[in-house]
């Protein structure tokens, strides 16, 4: 894995954008929410404010962390909610569109390209045009060869936009690409349902958007995955299958953190952010603070 350790030279600091409110929380499950998706909540279509970079990371996700404290030279163990994290993580989680959602649980496959995978999750989750509120990374100036980044330091930090040059952030980048495709990685597991299916008569892991399904499955001892038209060929599971869904649960997380191992020693060359700054400038997306 390539290591963050090149200092970057933060060329200007961009003007403060407003911080972005809660959005209203969705009662169906993720799931049942992409198979009924037509369009985004008026709250979205609105909201021209960009998630910051650290933001996109699959902690976010979870609820509580452990932190270790000392008070009168005692050490005492807290479970901290980060509730401004969480609940932009969260956010971020439910604006996911089923592209990118299937796009990575391909990452599961075996020998899947996961350096492609990481490539088109950049291009699906900031290169698109009607989601302002992703495009957190952009290019400034082509001729000075600068890009602007919405980050913040630390938790608790507001969001700001800065500048740098390209190269300088090269390092940076990647990480993000790695961390990007781990979030979304981990937002298409929690978007799947468990299902029978009863033509090959076992159990599935499926999402159904677009009038398509995204399926995983166990043969022998391997994971597959397809992606097929939607067909009614599947059922809720009972009781009678409970082992086999916990087999098929286990496989999910044995394969899910060996492939986000996989995941965090990939990088992205030089061209390929080139080609993507290229795209998003052709696209027209700029920082949102400009």
């Amino acid at each position: 894995m390539v290591q963050d350790n090149k200092a970057e030279e933060i060329i200007e600091e961009l003007e403060q954008v407003q911080h972005l409110s809660p959005l209203r929380k969705y009662k169906a499950h993720r799931a049942n929410f992409l198979k009924t998706k037509r369009e985004l909540p008026l709250q979205v279509k609105w909201l021209k404010e960009a998630f910051p970079l650290e933001d996109f990371e699959v902690d976010t996700i979870v609820v509580e962390r452990e932190e270790t404290r000392t008070i009168n030279n005692q050490v005492i163990f807290e479970k901290v909610t980060y509730e401004r994290i969480v609940i932009r993580g969260r956010i971020i989680e439910e604006l996911l569109q089923w592209g990118p959602l299937n796009a990575v649980l391909e990452a599961l496959k075996h020998k899947s390209n996961k350096q492609e995978i990481m490539k088109q999750i950049m291009y699906q989750i900031h290169a698109q045009p009607e989601q302002p509120h992703f495009h957190s990374v952009c290019r400034t100036d082509i001729n000075r060869d600068t890009i602007s980044l919405f980050t913040r330091t630390t938790p608790a930090q507001e969001g700001r936009w800065i500048k740098a040059h390209f190269k300088d952030v090269l390092n940076r980048l990647n990480t993000h690409a790695r961390k990007l495709t781990l979030f979304v990685l981990q937002a298409g597991i929690n978007a799947l349902e468990i299902r029978y299916w009863t033509k090959e008569k076992q159990v599935v892991f499926m999402f159904e958007a677009n009038k398509y399904q995204t399926l995983l499955y166990r043969r022998k001892n391997m994971l597959m995955y397809e992606r097929n038209k939607a067909v009614n060929e599947f059922v809720d599971c009972d009781q009678s299958h409970e082992g086999e869904i916990n087999d098929l649960m286990l496989l999910l997380e044995d394969t899910k953190q060996k492939t986000m191992d996989q995941i965090r020693k990939e990088s992205l060359n030089e061209k390929t952010f080139d080609d993507f700054f290229n795209y998003t400038r052709v696209k027209g997306i700029t920082a949102s603070a400009k």
